[in-house]
């Protein structure tokens, strides 16, 4: 069995579920149920927003309980930033074909035309747009959504758009999105807003470890990750869960020296790798300790990331 293979060595496709997410999702269905045109969510850089939505994009449900499909654009940085080229970003997201010299009016038919005949074959009335990377854009760029929603609206379908940006960067934004020039996009878009946080504390922690110990490989084994790479100790009743009180001690170090707000699920995800393919298998879990914890913390490279503001 070619170890490298297991899906904890996936630079994408790993990901876990954590309470952040559990909440996430939660929000989401409120919103959607009370018949939200949109909102935004906001966090720090690498705290997993982009993929916490990644995972819950096709689990939205109606109070029916039938699926809502979605999406996720993410949108680029531009010398020109102009509502057509929002269109072309959403055209050229959902693979619709378009002319060079197409206008916005031709742009946005094609889209709504595209989005009418997905929703129809998915027999619902709704569709939920994520916008990744909301600092990236320019006030009057919103107006693109605006009339996308309004177009929707038009045939039946309501459009709902949900805007993803980083803490601090999209602040500027938020501020003038909320003047009044930009009133009835703050209405559609901004009542609605989450903030989405990393790692904070460690009953977090232990739920994130608890993956780990509960998620199996191969698929349709009940091989468990921790047994995949300990099975000797995982038979005797070790669990990574378990270390937590330790692990989390380690992580609160770096956070309160380098004072994060939270650790990203990207350096958690990070620290675990080695810790349980690596060091632990090598040097036994006997010898687990805060020495090895904080090499593998390192090599995460937590220390030296860039998310060093304070709220």
């Amino acid at each position: 069995m070619n170890k490298g293979n297991h899906p904890i060595f996936s630079p994408f496709g790993f990901r876990i579920e954590t309470l952040q997410l559990l909440y996430l999702k939660d929000t989401l269905k409120r919103w959607i149920w009370l018949g939200a045109t949109g909102g935004y969510i906001e966090g720090l850089s690498r705290v997993g927003k982009t993929t916490a939505i990644e995972m819950v994009l096709n689990s939205l449900t109606n109070r029916s309980g039938d699926l809502i499909p979605s999406m996720m654009i993410t949108m680029p940085e531009r010398d020109t930033k102009t509502i057509r080229a929002v269109h072309i970003n959403l055209c050229e997201s959902f693979n619709i074909a378009y002319q060079p010299r197409a206008t916005s009016d031709d742009l946005t038919n094609s889209w709504c035309i595209h989005l009418a005949e997905l929703c129809l074959i998915r027999n619902s009335n709704t569709f939920v747009l994520f916008v990744d990377e909301m600092q990236r854009i320019i006030p009057k760029q919103f107006n693109a959504f605006a009339e996308l929603h309004d177009k929707m609206r038009i045939r039946g379908i309501l459009l709902v758009v949900i805007f993803l940006g980083n803490h601090h960067e999209s602040d500027r934004l938020i501020r003038a999105v909320g003047t009044k020039t930009y009133s009835h996009i703050q209405g559609r878009f901004f009542v609605n807003n989450e903030r989405f946080h990393g790692i904070r504390k460690e009953t977090e922690l232990t739920h994130c470890l608890r993956q780990y110990d509960n998620l199996c490989y191969p698929e349709n084994s009940a091989i468990s990750y921790t047994e995949y790479f300990l099975p000797e100790d995982y038979k005797s009743g070790w669990r990574l869960s378990d270390q937590s009180k330790l692990l989390w001690s380690c992580f609160w170090s770096i956070k309160k020296e380098h004072q994060f707000e939270s650790i990203g699920m990207q350096y958690i995800l990070a620290t675990i790798r080695p810790l349980l393919t690596d060091y632990l298998p090598a040097l036994g879990v006997e010898r687990l300790n805060e020495e090895m914890v904080l090499k593998c913390i390192e090599l995460s490279g937590l220390p030296k990331s860039q998310i060093t503001f304070v709220d």
